[in-house]
C-alpha cells in the first residue's frame, strides 16, 4: 500500500487487484482483467502519479490515467 499524496491511498492487494481510494471514489483494476493475477513485489507511485507495481515473474504493471499497462521481459526500456 502506499499513499497518493493528495490523501488517498492505494492498494495493490495480494491476488492482483489494485484499489484506489480518495475521498469517496473508489477505483480498481482487476486481477486477470486489467492487471496480472499475481501478488505484488513492489509498488510505487511516481511524478507523474502513476502506479507502478512489480512482481517476482519480472513482469511489471503501470497504472495512469485509469489505464493499465503490463510490461515483461521482452519490452525494450524506454530512456
Amino acid at each position: 500500500m502506499t499513499g497518493d499524496g493528495q490523501g488517498g491511498l492505494r492498494l495493490a492487494m495480494e491476488r492482483g487487484a489494485d484499489v484506489s481510494v480518495a475521498g469517496r471514489e473508489v477505483h480498481a483494476f482487476l486481477a486477470k482483467r486489467d492487471v496480472p493475477d499475481l501478488a505484488p513485489f513492489n509498488i510505487v507511485e511516481d511524478g507523474e502519479k502513476s502506479l507502478w507495481i512489480s512482481y517476482r515473474t519480472g513482469q511489471i504493471c503501470r497504472l495512469k490515467n485509469g489505464e493499465a499497462t503490463v510490461f515483461g521481459e521482452a519490452d525494450e526500456a524506454v530512456n
